[in-house]
C-alpha cells in the first residue's frame, strides 16, 4: 500500500471517528454524525477506488476534494474558536493528506517523465 492510499484510509477512519464521537459523545451534534461519517464513508469510496482501479485517479481526486472541502469548513472556526479538537485536528490531518497525495502526485509523474525517452 503506498503512503497516498494509508493517508486517504486514516483520514477516513479519522473522520467517522470524530463524527461519531461529536454526534453521540458529550457535543450530541447531528451535524457533526452526519458531516463526519459521511466524509468517512466518502474517503472509504476514494480509498476503495484507488485499490480496485488500475489507474486509481479518480480515487486520488475524490480525496483531494473532501480534504479541501474539509479545511474550508474547519479552518474559519480555527482561527475564531481557537479550539484545537476537532479544528485543529482536521486541519492539522487535512493538511497532511494534501501534503502526502501532491507529493505522491509529483513523484509519479518525476517517474513517468524519467521513463520517456529523450526527444532530442
Amino acid at each position: 500500500m503506498t503512503p497516498a492510499k494509508a493517508a486517504i484510509l486514516v483520514y477516513a477512519l479519522a473522520n467517522i471517528g470524530m463524527g461519531l464521537h461529536g454526534g453521540l459523545g458529550p457535543a450530541q451534534s447531528p451535524e457533526s454524525l452526519m458531516g463526519g461519517v459521511g466524509a468517512g464513508v466518502i474517503l472509504l469510496i476514494a480509498f476503495a477506488l484507488t485499490m480496485k482501479l488500475k489507474t486509481p485517479r479518480a480515487g486520488y481526486i475524490t480525496a483531494l476534494v473532501i480534504a479541501v472541502a474539509l479545511l474550508g469548513r474547519f479552518t474559519p472556526d480555527l482561527i475564531e474558536l481557537q479550539k484545537p479538537y476537532p479544528h485543529g485536528v482536521q486541519v492539522l490531518l487535512g493538511v497532511a493528506v494534501i501534503v502526502i497525495l501532491l507529493g505522491g502526485h509529483l513523484a509519479t509523474m518525476k517517474a513517468k517523465k524519467a521513463a520517456e525517452p529523450d526527444s532530442d
